[in-house]
């Protein structure tokens, strides 16, 4: 009995295989960019707003010190 050796097939892939595996591996990277983009944007928002009250608390209290200062020159 003899052994005769089976010939490997070459994977099937389409002419194109590489390019559609690039082509997929950057719309992944492109969705997950567009998402960091996102939650970057949200906060930048939340963190300028946080400055603006921050800001705003930070004039408030110059006013009220400025006004105590101002009463304990008058007095």
């Amino acid at each position: 009995m003899a052994v005769h050796p089976v010939p490997r097939a070459k994977p099937a892939c389409s002419k194109f295989h590489y390019e559609e595996q690039l082509l997929d591996k950057m719309i992944r990277a492109e969705i997950h960019i567009e998402s960091l983009d996102k939650k970057l944007q949200q906060c930048l928002t939340e963190n300028l707003q946080s400055g603006k009250e921050l800001k705003g608390y930070y004039h408030l209290y110059v006013m009220k010190f400025n006004k105590k200062v101002q009463e304990a020159h008058d007095y």
